[in-house]
């Protein structure tokens, strides 16, 4: 290690009787996000050898991947599964990914063919700007973006039909779907019967459906 670092820090080396240092780094393809282990070891006379390296070079993801485990993906994994987004990532204020789960730089993919990370795609990035929680829908992903100071939490998953829907309409639906009529959904969302029946007239023409049948299954097929 001393071939390494300046003079200077040979004393902090010392420290820890560092003498001898493996390092394995690796680089996700699509997101550019890099994460690595570096072994130590204390006795100068026993460099690690090449057989050492390849082993490490094998476990090292498997190490990653548990680590990312424990410390990031509960949290990472309770966001997506409370929201029913499968594909979760942890950015900075300025875009920069800094932790993505497994697929999803696949999933951007769908949407921007072209797109390398480590940066966000230009829509997301501007989402997280604004600083408000907000939603994506695109033609193959849809996607929440939400930030609190300087991280930010963006998850994605597959467009379904119910997605074209703005908060509106889509509780409109939803209460239809309950069984309440027009009167009960006006009561409910204080609007007007007439403005109602409207609005479930656009959402029967947006989702292609004929009926409320129609309607209860493609929204449970979206859930």
């Amino acid at each position: 290690m001393r071939e390494w670092f300046p003079k200077e820090h040979w004393p902090y080396l010392d420290m820890f009787g560092y003498r001898q240092a493996l390092g394995t780094i690796l680089i996700h393809p699509i997101t550019g996000l890099s994460t690595g282990i570096t072994i130590y070891r204390k006795a100068p006379e026993r460099p690690f050898g090449e057989q050492e390296r390849r082993l490490k070079q094998a476990l090292t993801p498997h190490w990653v991947a548990a680590l990312t485990r424990a410390r990031i993906d509960p949290w990472t994994r309770r966001a997506a599964r409370d929201l029913n987004y499968p594909e979760v990532a942890v950015v900075d204020a300025a875009g920069q990914l800094r932790y993505a789960t497994e697929d999803f730089g696949e999933m951007l993919q769908r949407e921007w063919v072209e797109w390398r990370g480590p940066e966000l795609p230009i829509p997301l990035q501007t989402m997280l700007a604004s600083k408000k929680a907000g939603k994506f829908t695109g033609k193959q992903i849809a996607a929440t973006v939400s930030r609190r100071r300087t991280i930010g939490l963006v998850q994605i998953r597959s467009r379904r039909p119910a997605d074209q829907l703005s908060d509106q309409l889509l509780k409109t639906a939803r209460l239809s779907a309950q069984g309440l009529s027009f009167k009960e959904i006006a009561r409910r969302m204080e609007l007007s019967p007439a403005t109602v029946r409207n609005y479930l007239s656009t959402i029967y023409s947006k989702l292609d459906i004929k009926n409320k049948v129609g309607l209860t299954k493609l929204l449970q097929d979206s859930e």
